[in-house]
């Protein structure tokens, strides 16, 4: 989990296969998030939305998403094949 800008491991260490439906190979193992997880997170984005982020003007927050957009943009092709396998398409 990536929860207020650091990984997070789940507190219940629970975890469960990725499982590619189309070949059922294990693609990967994913942290399960429970109830804790939640509360971090709700909790980190409300101090986000109360502290930098409120004071970045419309440009600012728009020039941010942008750089996103553009990182996905860059790696399309990995993001494709990967959402392929979990899919099974």
């Amino acid at each position: 989990h990536f929860i207020d800008g650091q990984y997070i491991p789940s507190f219940n260490q629970k975890t469960f296969a990725n499982v590619n439906p189309a070949t059922e190979e294990v693609i990967g193992t994913i942290s399960e998030g429970g109830e804790l997880e939640i509360d971090l997170a709700v909790k980190a984005a409300k101090r986000a939305l109360k502290g930098e982020w409120k004071h970045f003007t419309n440009e600012q927050r728009s020039n941010l998403l942008r750089k996103i957009g553009d990182g996905i943009l860059a790696r399309k092709e990995e993001l494709a094949a990967l959402e392929a396998m979990d899919t099974g398409k």
